[in-house]
């Protein structure tokens, strides 16, 4: 991942949201990046829906990034508090459904605020079952795509690749840099791979000893 084109008010420029618009448009057929939400995730199930798209799947990608998610926020309580029975409660109203069904970026924790989030009206449904139409023209060309609501089978799918993740990922910009930087070199042979890796381990070893 190289870029991320939408950073939720983050300064990082590793990541790089999935562009779901492309291919519903039909200009891509493959795109990647991280799923931003409910509203990214349901883009991404209309791709297969799209005529001449029929054989795209989405699925989260293995390797390093294996069950790696990008938190957009993390609560804990200190050990150490003599305000614990406070802490939990306040911990507890940020996991209710009050809250969670209001979380403006990245998807509810909440299991209930999950499954609301991707509520929709049937009465308006478009006669081929669209959630909503758009059309628009890119330097004279026109181009267009429908959104389809997600069913349940949609919803479980992404509940079980949301329980298979494990790490989460805390953006450092010293350490992003870093590895962008020597990478870069690297992967334009400028640099070996074992000094490209030496090179970040030591800046890293620095960075964490200041």
């Amino acid at each position: 991942m190289l870029q991320r084109t939408w950073n939720r008010g983050s300064t990082s420029t590793i990541f790089k949201s999935v562009n779901e618009c492309i291919c519903l448009e039909r200009r891509c057929s493959f795109t990647f990046g991280e799923t931003l939400g409910a509203y990214t995730y349901r883009d991404m199930l209309s791709v297969p829906r799209t005529e001449g798209l029929e054989q795209v799947i989405c699925k989260p990608l293995d390797g390093q990034s294996a069950k790696v998610y990008h938190p957009e926020s993390i609560a804990g309580i200190n050990a150490a508090t003599a305000y614990s029975d406070r802490a939990k409660q306040f911990v507890s109203m940020m996991l209710s459904t009050n809250v969670q069904d209001n979380t403006p970026f990245g998807f509810p924790v909440n299991k209930k605020s999950l499954v609301s989030s991707f509520a929709y009206n049937e009465n308006k449904l478009d006669e081929n079952g669209g959630q909503y139409s758009t059309s628009y023209s890119i330097d004279g060309v026109k181009y267009g795509f429908t959104v389809y609501p997600v069913n349940q089978d949609g919803i479980e799918c992404l509940e079980q690749w949301i329980a298979g993740l494990d790490t989460p990922y805390l953006s450092d910009m010293m350490l992003e840099n870093k590895v962008l930087e020597q990478g870069a070199e690297y992967m334009e042979g400028r640099r070996e791979l074992d000094e490209a890796v030496e090179a970040i381990a030591e800046s890293v070893e620095i960075y964490l000893y200041e």
